[in-house]
């Protein structure tokens, strides 16, 4: 592991270790994942939050995403469950990407401690600034248009994983 420049924190050497074409396409999965993990949040988050009147305004339209957002209401638990598993994995990706991203670029020589202290600060503020904090503002101001652009996204997730529903509806 070549290094490319020192310095110090909590008095420790940390090594800044050079450029590779990994980090480039682990960035690339982050952005991927995280757009994903947002706008499953923001689904759900949206979803939650439609009003017993948007509901019966939806009723009334004859709009193909209409039909579509009240025939996925109609089932809520396995909504709830489709969005609570796929959120779990694009989460689970971004964090393992992360961490290898801040192995490749920071080296923690002689406290390991302290690095991994650093990652998991990191990734939580990532995690929660991008992936729930922005995407639950905007969903709950916005809920009927954020289940309007979403819907597609959540019909894919529950397409995906509808082999599974025996599983989770037992």
């Amino acid at each position: 592991m070549e290094t490319s420049a020192d310095f110090l924190l909590f008095n420790y050497p940390v090594a800044i270790v050079t450029y590779t074409p990994q980090v480039l396409w682990y960035g690339v999965g982050i952005v991927i994942f995280l757009i994903i993990s947002a706008s499953i949040y923001a689904a759900a988050i949206a979803y939650s939050n439609i009003s017993i009147k948007q509901i019966e305004e939806l009723k009334k339209s004859s709009n193909t995403k209409s039909n579509q957002i009240l025939e996925l209401l109609e089932k809520p638990q396995l909504l709830r469950i489709h969005i609570m598993i796929s959120n779990l994995l694009s989460q689970t990706a971004i964090v393992a990407f992360l961490f290898i991203i801040l192995q490749h670029i920071f080296h923690f020589p002689y406290k390991p401690f302290i690095g991994l202290a650093l990652e998991i600060v990191f990734v939580t503020c990532v995690l929660l600034i991008f992936s729930k904090t922005i995407p639950g503002y905007i969903a709950r101001n916005y809920s009927i248009k954020t289940a309007f652009a979403l819907t597609p996204l959540i019909l894919l997730i529950t397409k995906l994983m509808s082999p599974f529903n025996s599983i989770f509806l037992k």
